[in-house]
């Protein structure tokens, strides 16, 4: 657990 959360909030980021 901690890993997946990662991805997203880089995901997220790119994003905005």
């Amino acid at each position: 657990m901690g890993h997946r959360l990662w991805f997203h909030i880089h995901q997220i980021i790119r994003y905005l």
